[in-house]
């Protein structure tokens, strides 16, 4: 997750952007290729941050009834974050089990790329 290679390059992300779309190469389908950013007050590096924004947009940008083909989270306006935290003098987010998936289609491209929709 790039969440980890955040906390590695001891740096936090101030804006997330999320896109999904359709298969440009099958003009039969309907097409649909939005994207939404968000612009974060206090730049991050926490997972919980990071996926809920993420959910929070997609949910903004999708419409049912397409055949997706492709999605992304993009994190950008990336910065060196201003304490470290390598000391553990302060609380931490926990680890999170990166093979948790809920029971809602999740954000991969491996989901879209199977051929399922939404």
């Amino acid at each position: 997750m790039r969440r980890e290679k955040l906390r590695k390059q001891h740096s936090v992300t101030g804006c997330i952007t999320v896109f999904i779309r359709t298969n440009p190469f099958n003009p039969q389908e309907p097409q649909y290729q939005p994207s939404a950013s968000l612009k974060l007050d206090a730049a991050t590096q926490g997972s919980r941050a990071i996926i809920a924004t993420a959910n929070r947009l997609l949910k903004e940008i999708y419409k049912a009834g397409y055949g997706y083909h492709k999605c992304g989270v993009q994190l950008s306006h990336i910065q060196p974050e201003l304490f470290d935290f390598a000391d553990n003098s302060l609380p931490t987010e926990p680890p999170i089990n990166e093979s948790y998936r809920p029971n809602q289609p999740a954000l991969s491209e491996g989901y879209f790329s199977r051929g399922n929709r939404f």
